[in-house]
Order: C-alpha cells, then sequence, then structure tokens
C-alpha cells in the first residue's frame, strides 16, 4: 500500500452509487441489516484529508469513509467499470489506482477529474504499490504465471516483468521499507520476503508464519503484518528483530494501512469491518463488521443461513440475531467460497463456481467434504441420499447417487441452468435464460420428460418449494420476488422492487447467475430472500 496521501476525486459520485433507489426497496421487509461496508473490506489508502478508501473485492466498489465515526462519505460502483477491485493505491498526481481479481482483470485508475479507465490488462492483479518514482507495482495471484510487474502511472507501454514463474498467491498485501526493498508476504508458505525491483531478488526475512495477508511500515521504519488465520497484528523491531502481537483481532484480516499518528487500520476480508490499532495496541471498531455478501439463503430448524463468498453466517430466523459462523480462512475451515446453499437437518449442500466444487458442510462444526468433480455447478441440494447439482459446465440438472459424482444421470439438459427446489417427493429447476420452471421428479418418480410448471419468468435464480405446494421465485430480471403455482402455471407478486445482485462486472467471464439471489421457505410458511444490492436479509409473512 502506498503511503501518498493525495485528494480523492470527488466528480464520479454521481454516475457510480450502486444499488436500487430507496423508493423501490420493499425497507418495512427487511430483516437483517449487513455490515456498512458491504462486499467485504479488502485493499486499504488514505487520502490527503486522512478519509479511508476501501476496495470491496465482492461488492464491485471502492468505498471511502472518516476514520473518525466511520460515516461512508463516497462509493464508487460497479457502473464505473471497477470490475472486482482488490487493493488500491495513490499516486502523486491524486490518482486512486486498483487492481481487478479474476481472468478479465487488470489495472486500473480513477483521475482527478472524475475520469476511469484501466491502464494495464494484467488478469488476476492483486496487491498494488507506488513506487518513490510514481510508477506502480502489481503482482498476480493465481494467475496461470503469476508475475511482479512495474507498470507506468499512465499506462504507457506494456507491463515490465520483474520477476515471473511466482507460484500460487505468492506475493499479496505489500509495502515498500525504509532501505527501498519491497516486503512481500506470501500467505500460503507463511513467509514474508524482500524483493529488489532492480535485480528481482528475492529474500525471506521471516518465516513459520500461519497465513500472513498484508505488510505495512509504520514512521518509524517497524514492520507490521497481519496474519488472516489468527487474526493478530505483529509488529516487528528493525532494531531488535523481535516480533509482538500488537492486537488480537477476529481471524480473516486482509489489508494494512497507517493513517495520522500511526493509527493502523485493518480490514477485515469475512466481515467487512475497520479497526483501527494504535501504537500501543488499544483498538477502536472504526466500521463494524457483519454479513456482507449474501447469496444463497437456506432454513435449519429455527436457523436461517446464508451463504457468502467469505463465510457460511447463520442467525435466528424469528429474531434476526447472529446464531454461529463458519468463516472461509485458510487453515481454519474448508468451506471455500459459498455461493448457493440448501440446508438439511444438520448438514448444509453449498456451490461454488468460483473453486468448482460442491461441498456438504456439517452446522455449525464447519466438518466438511468436497466434491469437486462437477462442471462449474451454480447450485445443488440434497434430495433423499442424492445430490443434485446444476452444472454450468454441461448446462444439465445431474443426479449423483449418494455422494458420488461418478454415479450420475441426467435429469434435464437446460440453457442455463439455475434454480432447485425439492420437496420429499418432487424436484424442480429453473432455466436462467429461458424464464422456464420445469418439474423433473414427480412423486418419487423421474420424469421421462421434463414438464415445464411456469414460464415467462424474467431470468429466475432463487427457487424454493412452499408447504402449500406453491414455488417461490426470485426474478433477477424484474426484482421481483413471485409465488408459482406449479399446477395451473399462474404467478402472483410476493414482493416488488427487491434490492438484488447487479450483474457481473462488463468483461468478466463470471456465471451469469453471478453470486447468486436465494430465497428460502420455513416450515410455517415464512420466506427469507437475499438483498444483495443493499446487504440486507428479507422476510416475508406466510400466504395466508
Amino acid at each position: 500500500m502506498s503511503k501518498i496521501r493525495t485528494g480523492l476525486a470527488i466528480a464520479l459520485l454521481a454516475s457510480a452509487l450502486v444499488g436500487v433507489p430507496a423508493s423501490a426497496q420493499p425497507q418495512d421487509d427487511v430483516f437483517i441489516k449487513g455490515a456498512p461496508i458491504a462486499g467485504s473490506s479488502n485493499g486499504l489508502a488514505i487520502d490527503a484529508d486522512g478519509n479511508l478508501a476501501v476496495a470491496n473485492v465482492w461488492g464491485g466498489t471502492i468505498t471511502v469513509i472518516d476514520p473518525a465515526g466511520g460515516e461512508i462519505l463516497e462509493m464508487y460502483g460497479r457502473e464505473a467499470s471497477l470490475g472486482l477491485p482488490d487493493d488500491i493505491a495513490f499516486g502523486p498526481d491524486g490518482s486512486l489506482y486498483f487492481t481487478q481479481e479474476g481472468p478479465g482483470g487488470g489495472v486500473g485508475r480513477i483521475s482527478p477529474d472524475g475520469s476511469v479507465d484501466i491502464i494495464a490488462a494484467l488478469p488476476f492483479s492483486t496487491p498494488v504499490a507506488v513506487t518513490a518514482d510514481g510508477d506502480l507495482v502489481v503482482a498476480q495471484c493465481f494467475a496461470p504465471e503469476n508475475g511482479l510487474y512495474i507498470i507506468d502511472p499512465q499506462g504507457v507501454g506494456e507491463p515490465r516483468l520483474v520477476l515471473g514463474g511466482i507460484p500460487g498467491c505468492a506475493f499479496n498485501g505489500f509495502d515498500f521499507g525504509p532501505d527501498g526493498l519491497l516486503y512481500a508476504p506470501n500467505p500460503p508458505a507463511g513467509t514474508i520476503s524482500t524483493v529488489d525491483l532492480d535485480t528481482g531478488e528475492v529474500a525471506v526475512v521471516l518465516d513459520g508464519l500461519a497465513f500472513p495477508a498484508a505488510v505495512e511500515f509504520d514512521s518509524l521504519g517497524r514492520m507490521h503484518y497481519a496474519d488472516q488465520a489468527t487474526g493478530a497484528v505483529y509488529r516487528l523491531d528493525p532494531a531488535t528483530g523481535s516480533t509482538e502481537v500488537l492486537a488480537q483481532l477476529a481471524v480473516g484480516l486482509d489489508n494494512l494501512v497507517f493513517g495520522d499518528e500511526d493509527a493502523l487500520y485493518v480490514s477485515s476480508a469475512v466481515d467487512g469491518s475497520i479497526t483501527e490499532v494504535r501504537p500501543d495496541g488499544s483498538t477502536r471498531v472504526v466500521s463494524p463488521g457483519g454479513m456482507t455478501a449474501p447469496a444463497g439463503v437456506g432454513v435449519m430448524g429455527d436457523t436461517l443461513l446464508v451463504a457468502e463468498p467469505q463465510a457460511i453466517r447463520g442467525y435466528d430466523r424469528l429474531t434476526g440475531e447472529p446464531a454461529g459462523i463458519i468463516r472461509s480462512v485458510f487453515g481454519v475451515s474448508d468451506v471455500g467460497n459459498p455461493i448457493t446453499i440448501a440446508a438439511g437437518d444438520d448438514q448444509v449442500i453449498t456451490t461454488s463456481w468460483l473453486d468448482n466444487t460442491v461441498r456438504a458442510v456439517d452446522w455449525p462444526s464447519g466438518q466438511t467434504t468436497v466434491h469437486d468433480d462437477f462442471a462449474l455447478p451454480v447450485n445443488a441440494l440434497r434430495f433423499g441420499d442424492d445430490l443434485i447439482v446444476a452444472e454450468l459446465g454441461t448446462t444439465s440438472i445431474v443426479r449423483a447417487a449418494g455422494d458420488d459424482p461418478t454415479q450420475r444421470e441426467t435429469l434435464a439438459t437446460l440453457v442455463v441452468p439455475g434454480g432447485l427446489a425439492a420437496t420429499d417427493d418432487d424436484l424442480y429447476a429453473s432455466d436462467w435464460a429461458t424464464g422456464i420452471v420445469w418439474q423433473l421428479v414427480a412423486d418419487g418418480e423421474t420424469l421421462a420428460e421434463p414438464k415445464m410448471v411456469g414460464q415467462g419468468l424474467s431470468f429466475p435464480e432463487g427457487l424454493a418449494a412452499a408447504p402449500d405446494g406453491t414455488l417461490l421465485v426470485i426474478e433477477t430480471g424484474k426484482q421481483d420476488l413471485v409465488r408459482l403455482d406449479p399446477t395451473t402455471g399462474e404467478t402472483q407478486v410476493v414482493a416488488a422492487g427487491l434490492a438484488i445482485d447487479p450483474p457481473p462486472p462488463e468483461g468478466f467471464p463470471m456465471a451469469p447467475t453471478f453470486w447468486f439471489n436465494g430465497v428460502a421457505v420455513a416450515d410455517d410458511g415464512t420466506v427469507y430472500a437475499g438483498g444483495r444490492g443493499a446487504n440486507v436479509i428479507y422476510r416475508f409473512a406466510a400466504a395466508s
């Protein structure tokens, strides 16, 4: 992270705000509100006014807050072509530079006049820092061939390779030390290394760490680093080489930046919180954490379960109070990046096209069985003893006997499989592209030909079976929650104008369902739906 402090351009704000207008949202039905900073908190940078900019990779936004009270001052959003911004740094001229994760990623710039452009097409870009000369240093993470590059801040010429063949995600949130070397944590290896940008020489300076995520130096030249797996913030004394735990926070820490008087700000990739750590180790919550990116939802007894890319969260479905969490943190749990969730008696089934897995997760212990033999799963549930999976890779709904993906049959081939819903004896699936809902199993018997039970829906995603025999469907194209009678095909709007998830960023090769907009129904008919556009969960009373 760069310590260069310049003013943040605000001309972009009018065209960059995200979400659905407040007047269009069913505010009276909001049941759970998430963290103020939605989409997780990742890269950090301080502007000339002392305000804190926060990159939100899962939200596709950059949020600017007042570190004194946590008030959100600005929000730069997906309409500004930010993609999935992971890290940020200010340049000498006041430009705010950001990296974009994923195969369609690159390095972008918000200029002082508010214009946004991509200055380098560099897929899987993750950390960024600014050199003393104003150039950018950027590393890739999980690219086929990771590299460390120097990039002209105006985007002139091609990125210059400093070091190639970097394995996995070897460089994360890095910073320049007082010696002019780049200090880079290697999270999987548990090391922190120096990199000489002139020679490309790498030297390990700390090892035996759990999962170091970010490094930052204070005004006295002392190195600080955050460990995601332990939740600890460490400080190293350069004179003695001794390391101390400066502060103990929750696991899931992501990045660091120093503000005035060496106040250290720490972000959390799991709960979106920002915490201030003073030089004496005292802490203050700047922006509280919580739910950041609700996608799939499920009901297990009196517990409402919410899947988001960095956690599975539980809430009391009657009161909305938190009732447990499984954090997706390397070395802490194996729940991956859950996007959809289907709840059983004591286990949930999750899918993630991000890591190409279907997982069976015990709640609340987090014990997990991973299935990675499906082709881009975008949804799944347990049906009897079998797994039903919507595979984007084969555009099919498949049934795997028991937990064995090799013992499978194709129940239907759709254009874009999406929602799944089941009773004890009936199974339904929605086609996101055609707007059709199909019945695949009736009274326990697999239908020779799928039966169309609903049509004309606008990009249906979440699908759930209600006790009265109807189906609840989220129409993402209309931002509506509708009730479908599968016997007649008739639909009724339950709620209009939900703040559902926007479409994927332009140019990013992702599943059309993106983070998925889920819906679930309790045994008493109460309906729960995700509102990721506003970082909320809605609750609607059972049909009378």
